[in-house]
């Protein structure tokens, strides 16, 4: 979004709405980002699960 486009939302919509769809496009970008974090953490934690499950399994 450029500086002209800003301007034209608020005085087309009004600032509280011109703000709400700020904030609703900056928080989309968040969730990606940490939709991301979680899919990689879930990931580490998948091949934790199976190096300690093979580590009990040889100690037995």
């Amino acid at each position: 979004m450029e500086f002209k486009d800003i301007l034209d939302a608020i005085s087309t919509t009004g600032f509280p709405i011109a703000v709400t769809i700020y904030l609703l496009i900056e928080r989309n970008g968040t969730m990606n980002k940490f939709t991301q974090a979680l899919t990689e953490l879930t990931q580490s934690v998948n091949i934790l699960v199976e190096y300690v499950k093979g580590k009990n399994s040889k100690d037995d």
